[in-house]
C-alpha cells in the first residue's frame, strides 16, 4: 500500500489543504467545505487548536486532516474538532492514523480523555472510532463519543500489562454500530478488554462519573458499586 505520512500543519501546506477540501465536499452531508488558500491560513492564524495533523501521500498531497482542541463542553478532556479523509483515500487507514495520533498526543499531554462528535447518519465512521477506543454515549441531543484510553495508559495498576501488550492491537472489544454501555441500577458502564500472551485485562468506566469503576486481571478483581444512580443531596448511600 502507498505510504502515508502524518505531519503537523504548516502554512506552506495551506494550498494543498484547500485542494483536499475541494475534493472532499461531496462527503460532508451537503455542507460547503470548499475553501481558498488564504482562508485556510487565516483560519489557522486565528484558531486555538493544540495540534493540527495532516496525512500526506507519496506525492505530498494532503489526503487527511485532523484538529485537536481542548473540550469546552466537558471537563478534563481534549476534543477531536474536525476530521476529514479525502474520499478516494477512504478504506486506506488514513482516518485511523490521524485518530491514533490524537490519542497519543492526549496521553503525552497528560489529559485523561479525548472526545469527538459526529452526525447520527455517519455510521461508516463509528467502527473506526470504537476500534480506536471510543465509546458512543447514549444521548438524545448529539452523537458524542468518549475515549478513556489515556486514563488506562496512565493508571499505575495497569502498567505491567501494557509493558508487553498494546492497547489497540490486543483489544478484544466487540464493535457494534449503536450506542455503548451496559446499564445497571441507572448506571452505564463502558468496558475495555484485552488479551495478550495468555494474560487478560478488563477495565470498566462509568459514564456519569467519567472514571474507572472496575479493574479485573488474572490476579484480582476490584470494583465500586453504588446502590442507585439517582441520589438525593444530603442523604447517605451504601458504596460497595
Amino acid at each position: 500500500m502507498e505510504e502515508i505520512r502524518i505531519v503537523e500543519y504548516d502554512h506552506s501546506l495551506a494550498e494543498k489543504i484547500a485542494d483536499m477540501w475541494g475534493k472532499s465536499a461531496d462527503g460532508w452531508n451537503g455542507m460547503n467545505m470548499v475553501k481558498t488558500t488564504d482562508a485556510i491560513i487565516r483560519e489557522h492564524n486565528n484558531s486555538f487548536h493544540l495540534n493540527v495533523y495532516l496525512a500526506l501521500n507519496s506525492c505530498d498531497e494532503v489526503v487527511g486532516y485532523c484538529s485537536l482542541d481542548r473540550y469546552t463542553r466537558d471537563e478534563n478532556a481534549l476534543y477531536i474538532n474536525l476530521l476529514n479523509v479525502r474520499p478516494d483515500y477512504h478504506g486506506r487507514k488514513v482516518g485511523k492514523m490521524l485518530v491514533l495520533e490524537c490519542v497519543r498526543r492526549t496521553v503525552d499531554l497528560g489529559w485523561p480523555r479525548v472526545d469527538l462528535n459526529t452526525w447520527p447518519g455517519n455510521t461508516k465512521a463509528v467502527p473506526l472510532y470504537k476500534k480506536c477506543g471510543f465509546f458512543w454515549e447514549k444521548r438524545d441531543d448529539t452523537t458524542h463519543l468518549m475515549n478513556y484510553i489515556p486514563t488506562v495508559l496512565k493508571t499505575e495498576a495497569l502498567n505491567d500489562f501494557f509493558k508487553d501488550a498494546h492497547w489497540y492491537e490486543d483489544s478484544q472489544r466487540i464493535i457494534e454500530v449503536k450506542p455503548d454501555g451496559r446499564n445497571e441500577n441507572g448506571f452505564d458502564y463502558f468496558e475495555y478488554s484485552w488479551e495478550h500472551s495468555g494474560k487478560r485485562l478488563r477495565v470498566e468506566f462509568e459514564r456519569t462519573g467519567r472514571g474507572i469503576r472496575l479493574i479485573e486481571t488474572d490476579d484480582y478483581l476490584i470494583s465500586a458499586e453504588v446502590e442507585q444512580h439517582e441520589l438525593v443531596f444530603g442523604m447517605d448511600y451504601a458504596v460497595t
